[in-house]
């Protein structure tokens, strides 16, 4: 495979199979896991929210509930998600990308 193929398959194939839900689904436990491990100072608060979510068919009072839940997401917006991407250091991969591109053609 050339190097076009590869990157029209990793760039828009496969992302639109994902979109159409082909290929493995995580629970939203496994993402708050993962999610967990980037933030550290989160991971429970997001098992929390959603074992709390889960339990919404239980005996617990629904305001009660609700009010949990919307405590703990209030909490998690304080936390700033996009600190987990690096765009120094993507755009620079992007741009070594590219230019080994042009100059391959």
């Amino acid at each position: 495979m050339d190097t076009r193929s590869i990157t029209l398959t990793n760039y828009l194939v496969i992302p639109i199979l994902k979109l159409n839900h082909f290929g493995k689904i995580i629970s939203y436990e496994e993402a708050a896991h993962i999610i967990g491990k980037h933030f550290s100072n989160i991971s429970d608060k997001l098992i929390n929210t959603l074992q709390l979510q889960q339990q919404t068919g239980s005996i617990l009072s629904i305001d009660l509930l609700h009010a949990s839940i919307n405590q703990k997401m209030e909490e998690l917006k304080l936390i700033p998600f996009s600190s987990a991407i690096n765009l120094t250091r993507n755009l620079c991969l992007t741009l070594t990308y590219l230019y080994q591109e042009v100059i391959k053609t």
